[in-house]
């Protein structure tokens, strides 16, 4: 037996219409299911000075070493920051970044300058805000790290300064850079 026969061809039309409208909405709440899984997220890496390497007053013959671990010592908080998307980070929530430092040979004061060095363990760093496990590194090379998901990851700084005995006392700066970029965003 036919079905337009029975119901009629108007009929039959209007159902083919039901059932296309019925797959339509399918596919569409399939897709809307599933389109949080099919997003790939976009992220930004987040870096916040927290502390300045600091060696205060400074005195003629007076050596200094800050560690990553003492107090002085700079900080730096990396934060994943999602732009776009809804995955979390690459794979297993986690992102990839490099760490570089852009430091200086020597700290300035009213004209006189002071030596500064850093050594293969003058940073540090680790998921999370406690040092105790945290990760050494030679802040002259380039580090990679991963930043995982709900989770910053934290970056210490030390150095050491050397003072002459004709050295001018007093307090010297300069500027520390640090870049971090994403490999895998």
């Amino acid at each position: 037996m036919n079905i337009y026969k029975t119901i009629g061809v108007e009929t039959a039309g209007y159902l083919i219409n039901i059932i296309k409208w019925i797959i339509y909405v399918l596919l569409i709440t399939i897709y809307l299911i599933f389109l949080p899984i099919l997003v790939n997220a976009q992220y930004s890496v987040s870096v916040i000075k927290m502390n300045d390497l600091t060696f205060g007053n400074m005195l003629a013959g007076n050596n200094k070493t800050i560690l990553p671990s003492g107090a002085g010592a700079a900080l730096f908080q990396t934060s994943l920051v999602r732009t776009t998307g809804t995955n979390q980070g690459g794979k297993n929530g986690a992102l990839d970044i490099t760490v570089v430092f852009n430091l200086p040979n020597q700290l300035n004061n009213s004209g006189h300058s002071l030596s500064i060095t850093f050594g293969p363990n003058s940073a540090m760093w680790a998921n999370g805000s406690n040092i105790n496990g945290a990760k050494s590194f030679d802040p002259t090379q380039q580090q990679q790290l991963k930043l995982k998901k709900n989770k910053d990851t934290y970056i210490w700084l030390g150095g050491t300064v050397n003072s002459s005995l004709s050295q001018w006392s007093g307090k010297y700066s300069n500027v520390i850079t640090i870049t971090v970029n994403a490999l895998n965003n």
